[in-house]
């Protein structure tokens, strides 16, 4: 039990590119279940009043059509994928088949605890789920090697080396802090409870990230032979604004940070 607690938070789930990974195995099952069982354990301690649930812009995104989509994603949106489809993701499809795994179990997992609190803890406690776009970060600590990365830094780092340019399938972006400080202001702000919020800073397009990191390191490719897509779809953060009053970091200041982490490293 959370004993005397407040406030509890389900943080993020593992993620990992390893081709040992087996999708319903390591991303579904143990997603929906850890956050059921935290829930649970929430629900058995008196003192709770609310539970911040860390999801992810996945669970609202489309994985049919992709980022080039002329289309804006709100909280009201759901990823419209299946516990089939997520134990068995297509091989084919554009993000890769781990990260639509991914992707399914987070969405799952948060229908779920939606369902158990309208039957179980209306009552009791409250719950936001914070979604954010995928995050890149300066660590809190200094990393040796890009091993110490999660998998979005070290895109980034790969970029910065002058690694050719991934494909756009990442469509929008957050810096970790204010994925921070929206879990934050989600226990200060009590008018949030009850909502799932939108946590995004921009739309990650990988010639901007290119054009971005040029101006800090010049092994970085030429932008000039990378190209956006004409489409690219959009992620309203404007319920996060209004409900916590956040104010997102600039896609140059998280570079530049990153960067000097960077430099560290290599020196």
């Amino acid at each position: 039990m959370y004993l005397g607690c407040e406030y509890v938070m389900a943080v993020a789930s593992p993620f990992s590119f390893h081709e040992e990974i087996q999708p319903k195995r390591d991303l579904v099952d143990p997603t929906i279940a850890a956050l059921i069982h935290l829930l649970e354990t929430a629900v058995a301690t008196p003192s709770v009043k609310r539970v911040i649930i860390t999801g992810s812009q996945a669970t609202v995104f489309n994985y049919d059509y992709g980022p080039s989509r002329d289309y804006m994603y709100t909280e009201k949106d759901w990823n419209p994928v299946t516990y089939e489809q997520a134990c068995n993701p297509p091989q084919d499809i554009y993000c890769g088949p781990l990260i639509y795994a991914y992707a399914g179990g987070k969405t799952l997992a948060e229908k779920a605890a939606w369902e158990f609190t309208r039957n179980n803890a209306q009552e009791k406690f409250d719950i936001v789920c914070i979604l954010p776009s995928w995050i890149f970060d300066p660590t809190t600590w200094q990393p040796t090697s890009s091993a110490d990365f999660s998998e979005s830094n070290k895109i980034i780092y790969g970029l910065y080396q002058g690694q050719a340019p991934p494909s756009d399938i990442f469509p929008h972006w957050v810096d970790v802090r204010d994925v921070a400080r929206a879990h934050v202001l989600a226990i200060e702000k009590r008018n949030a409870g009850g909502y799932r919020l939108i946590v995004n800073s921009g739309p990650f397009r990988v010639r901007d990230a290119i054009v971005s990191l040029k101006k800090l390191e010049s092994r970085v490719v030429d932008p000039e032979h990378v190209k956006n897509l004409d489409k690219w779809c959009g992620m309203d953060n404007g319920k996060s604004v209004e409900l916590l009053g956040m104010k997102y970091i600039g896609l140059d200041q998280c570079f530049t940070d990153m960067v000097e982490q960077f430099k560290k490293m290599t020196a």
